[in-house]
């Protein structure tokens, strides 16, 4: 029961898992749709532009019946994305998985900004 975040394009295709090497219900290269995959918070922050998430029950997708979903729509370099937070644990507190996706969306601006090093979608 662990978490990965998934960075997102905003036409919703899946660009990077990170840790890549923790096992995951979708892999890069999924689309995060609504018409693809049906509801999920991925697919509510880029149409909305603003933070949601989704409990297992609200995904009619069987990759991902079992997530929690945390996503949080941020613009690298000018480009917009979403970040989201994937987990299977099912009493993650919704106000601490979007305090722990809000520092990590609010860190990787600022190293956009900056042109620190840090995991891109190229």
């Amino acid at each position: 029961r662990t978490a990965v975040f998934l960075l997102c394009s905003e036409a919703g295709v899946l660009l990077k898992k990170i840790p890549e090497e923790r096992p995951a219900p979708v892999q890069p290269g999924d689309i995060l749709t609504e018409e693809s995959c049906g509801p999920n918070a991925a697919a509510f922050a880029l149409r909305l532009g603003m933070a949601c998430c989704t409990r297992p029950e609200q995904n009619y997708n069987r990759q991902l019946s079992r997530a929690t979903l945390y996503a949080c729509p941020l613009a690298l370099g000018g480009r917009p994305f979403c970040l989201t937070i994937l987990t299977e644990r099912p009493t993650l507190p919704a106000e601490g998985g979007f305090f722990v996706l809000q520092m990590t969306a609010c860190a990787l601006r600022l190293e956009s900004e900056h042109r620190l090093p840090c995991w891109s979608a190229a």
